[in-house]
């Protein structure tokens, strides 16, 4: 008897471990197993609606393979249902991205969701059922006027264009001649970036709630930097893409991370609708002008003319010495 009830209660401390880890690892499922290049990838997973905010994350670098089209959640029967939509380029088998949901207050691990694969493959065409029919012959037709028209429009333009270029050409001639032409210098990419990310703060967008319209104002400022500092053209790539183009840069690994922080949650807040916290927003602030002050290029001083080369400029200017 002593034996049974001490079984009960061991059992009866073990129950609540076990219900608080019964959905520590849950399964996501795709719509289908096989798609066709190009095809819509319909993939979801539901969580148990939790107490505390959660965010959602993945260390999945989307490319050519695999690459997200949209991402919603609806919550409905006590439940919390993720659906993503992939498109995929590249055949063969592919393990869809695994998510992790994180409690957003101390990022402590909730769930983990184990991806399916699924086959990509490349569309057969059955070449044997191709009708091909026969070449009509050519059938002369009389020209009509408005069949014309657009030549002749055509060439009033034309005509049109090498005048106004004549009297511009003649314009500008003009006024080379008579005034100083001003030219104006762009200013260094590391001083662009800086006094656009002091814009960005004066803007005030996170204290009035528009943290999507401030991440995507800051990941354009980081773009236009990495474009003209190290010819990266980060606005025709991902995240991803733009960390492996940096790694190849001979950058120091904490720099690269600093970026990478940067982007994943940028990312976060642009495609998932998560909201950071106060001191994430500032890490990230902080991270951009620690990875531009640290990067821009460095300049070297004019050489000042040593003594002699100041005397002998006075001594052409017949200056005493």
């Amino acid at each position: 008897m002593k034996k049974f009830l001490c079984f009960i209660l061991f059992v009866s401390l073990l129950s609540p471990l076990w219900a608080e880890g019964a959905f520590r690892n849950l399964n996501g499922k795709a719509n289908k197993g096989e798609y066709v290049i190009g095809d819509r990838i319909e993939y979801s997973f539901s969580i148990p609606l939790p107490k505390e905010k959660i965010s959602l994350s993945t260390e999945f670098h989307f490319s050519d393979s695999l690459s997200i089209i949209s991402q919603t959640q609806d919550t409905n029967e006590g439940k919390i249902n993720f659906k993503f939509v992939f498109a995929s380029f590249a055949e063969g088998d592919l393990l869809l991205p695994e998510y992790v949901v994180y409690k957003q207050d101390n990022a402590q691990e909730l769930y983990r969701i184990n991806p399916p694969v699924v086959r990509i493959t490349t569309p057969v065409i059955d070449t044997t059922k191709i009708e091909v029919k026969p070449l009509n012959g050519i059938i002369k037709t009389p020209i009509t006027f408005k069949e014309i028209l657009p030549f002749i429009i055509l060439i009033i333009l034309v005509a049109g264009v090498i005048v106004a270029t004549i009297f511009l050409i003649k314009y500008l001639r003009k006024r080379k001649a008579n005034n100083v032409v001003e030219v104006k210098y762009l200013m260094p990419e590391d001083i662009e970036a800086l006094q656009a990310l002091d814009k960005l703060k004066q803007e005030h967008y996170i204290e009035n709630n528009q943290t999507k319209q401030h991440y995507t104002q800051l990941t354009d400022i980081v773009w236009r930097y990495l474009h003209r500092r190290f010819n990266i053209n980060a606005f025709e790539m991902t995240s991803g893409e733009i960390i492996s183009a940096l790694q190849k840069e001979s950058l120091n690994f904490a720099l690269v991370e600093k970026m990478k922080n940067i982007f994943t949650v940028a990312d976060f807040v642009k495609f998932a609708k998560y909201t950071p916290t106060i001191s994430e927003n500032l890490t990230t602030m902080e991270n951009c002008v620690d990875f531009i002050e640290q990067t821009k290029r460095i300049e070297q001083e004019a050489e000042k003319p040593d003594n002699q080369n100041e005397e002998a400029v006075k001594e052409e200017k017949g200056e005493e010495i």
